[in-house]
């Protein structure tokens, strides 16, 4: 039988490179992350435009009442949280811009 949560610990297990710090109002919360700071290239013709794609992926449930606006530290970097995209199976995208 699937079991989305052993799933999603052993993702997170293998594929979570970076502690992020999540700064909220009632303090700070550790949480492991696989991020993904790499450019984006699109093509418009005979133009290569590039831009980035700032993302960190992790179990929903250790990001449980994240809100849009609040901040992850990765790396000594702040960035602010623009979107939080659950599967609906225990995993989340968070995107994310540097302040």
């Amino acid at each position: 039988m699937f079991d989305p949560d052993t799933m999603n610990s052993t993702v997170a297990s293998t594929l979570c490179n970076k502690v992020a710090t999540w700064v909220k109002p009632s303090g700070a919360n550790n949480i492991y992350v696989a991020f993904n700071n790499q450019p984006i290239y699109e093509s418009e013709d005979t133009l290569m435009i590039a831009g980035e794609s700032i993302t960190a992926e992790c179990r929903s449930i250790t990001i449980y009442g994240m809100q849009r606006k609040e901040t992850l530290v990765i790396d000594g970097i702040d960035y602010v949280v623009l979107n939080i995209q659950q599967d609906g199976n225990g995993w989340a995208v968070i995107n994310l811009d540097k302040l």
